[in-house]
């Protein structure tokens, strides 16, 4: 349960997300451990396991980017695989991806049966807080600040989702 929000601005994918971790009974710890997070090419946003991001953070081998292969087909094929064999690992335990993420000034989704979705609009969010965040960021579109528009969709959820809790980490890749 949280709320990861993304934006693509000029070929520049920002990308934010809370501090919460909530547990199915509500139990909440703001974690000190980032949601959103920086790997090579790609910026990702996580929401679900901690496990699952940690594993992505830790330990997911990017794959190289065959030059004539378009970069959506590339992130269907050889990136879902790397994903795959990373959770993997976790065998036995639910490792289910569900995460933003950005690439090449581009923003995707991924889902716990590993397709790879991409919104029209140029936004997008994930985790219970992520109607709240997609109104936020359809109304907020005369905003010029990424990051802005970001931080007012991220504390409109966080004011009406119980598992949406600031500090709100936003970065840009």
């Amino acid at each position: 349960m949280t709320c990861i929000a993304g934006i693509e601005c000029n070929g520049v994918v920002w990308m934010g997300g809370d501090s919460a971790g909530t547990a199915g009974n509500m139990h909440q710890r703001i974690r000190g451990d980032k949601k959103v997070f920086i790997k090579g090419d790609f910026i990702f946003g996580f929401c679900g396991s901690f496990r699952v991001g940690q594993l992505l953070q830790y330990n997911l081998e990017l794959p190289s980017h065959p030059e004539e292969r378009e970069d959506f087909a590339f992130l269907v094929n050889e990136f879902v695989n790397a994903v795959k064999t990373c959770l993997k690992a976790e065998e036995g335990e639910d490792a289910a991806p569900y995460f933003l993420f950005g690439y090449r000034g581009k923003l995707y989704g991924m889902q716990g049966d590993y397709q790879v979705s991409k919104a029209e609009e140029g936004f997008d969010a994930m985790g219970s807080g992520a109607d709240i965040a997609i109104g936020a960021l359809h109304t907020n579109k005369a905003v010029k600040s990424p990051k802005k528009r970001l931080l007012q969709a991220l504390e409109a959820s966080a004011l009406n989702n119980a598992a949406v809790r600031p500090p709100f980490i936003v970065l840009s890749k």
